[in-house]
């Protein structure tokens, strides 16, 4: 398991006998979507996020996708510089999140559209998350994807692949439209990378599901991603961390200088999940961990 990071062995084997011990009807699971049940890459290429799609891809016009991207280059640096704050990021986050729904309502993004991302098939879910989804389903294990990308389109991508079922909850950026099919605003309070330990839970559908259900499987790809549980009384959490570089040395005419100050950013992130994670899946690794830890907590392993 060379892309696998155990960080306190024997603290996660405490856990994880815990979960076996209460049963697979005592734990549900929260997740993040976008570069955690999804592929942080593809083909070698950064995988797009909901709302990078429609920036990448040109649905809209060319004064949206300079907008969009004058945004992006913005904002980007600052979401994933591991020396800024989480209070400042939150700031920003919501910032960039609130100008880009008005990029949307300004330049006419719409169902179709939205209906032509999904229909692409161009979201890829991580290698073994399809089988990750009907351990779930079939055990009936409660499954709240929590993201804060654009809710309309995740829901969308799992109908189309019927993976949508009765244990799975959804938390997310969904739109609201006018009769014609235009994005004129969002159904609720902003989902942003750092700001979901706001989300009452409690006052969900979920909350019913899982309240009896005392232990916690947490999959994200971020440090934000670990507010998922707050608010959430539970005996035992493990937390399991995606963790994806982007690697410099790829790219022809990379200054040593980047190299070098990219690879101290790498490492600052690396110790922050250390910290925060019970285990650390690198190099946009599979799903295979997770599905034999809850293969495990089932006694079918």
């Amino acid at each position: 398991m060379k892309d696998i990071i155990i960080v306190n062995e024997e603290e996660f084997e405490r856990k994880k006998q815990e979960f076996i011990s209460a049963g697979c009807g005592n734990f549900h699971v929260l997740a993040d979507f976008d570069k955690t049940l999804t592929n942080a890459f593809i083909e070698g290429k950064e995988a797009h996020s909901s709302y990078a799609w429609i920036r990448k891809q040109k649905y809209l016009s060319e004064e949206y996708t300079k907008k969009a991207y004058e945004l992006y280059h913005k904002y980007n640096p600052i979401e994933v510089d591991p020396n800024i704050d989480l209070e400042e990021k939150n700031v920003k986050m919501l910032e960039w999140w609130s100008k880009h729904l008005d990029l949307f309502v300004e330049y006419g993004l719409n169902k179709n559209i939205l209906k032509k991302i999904i229909d692409t098939n161009k979201i890829k879910l991580r290698d073994k998350g399809e089988e990750f989804i009907k351990l779930l389903k079939k055990k009936e294990i409660p499954l709240l994807i929590l993201s804060a990308g654009l809710g309309d389109i995740i829901k969308g991508f799992l109908e189309m692949k019927n993976m949508l079922s009765k244990n799975m909850h959804i938390i997310s950026n969904f739109l609201e439209f006018d009769e014609s099919g235009k994005v004129i605003s969002y159904k609720s309070k902003i989902i942003h990378t750092f700001n979901k330990n706001e989300y009452a839970i409690k006052d969900t559908a979920y909350y019913k599901e899982v309240e009896d259900r005392k232990n916690v499987l947490l999959l994200g790809d971020n440090i934000g991603d670990l507010g998922m549980s707050e608010g959430l009384e539970h005996n035992s959490i493990i937390k399991i961390g995606f963790l994806s570089h982007k690697n410099p040395l790829g790219f022809s005419g990379c200054r040593k200088s980047s190299i070098s100050q990219h690879k101290k950013k790498e490492k600052i992130l690396l110790e922050k999940f250390k910290e925060n994670y019970d285990v650390i899946i690198l190099n946009d690794g599979s799903m295979d961990f997770v599905n034999d830890l809850i293969k495990e907590i089932k006694n079918e392993l």
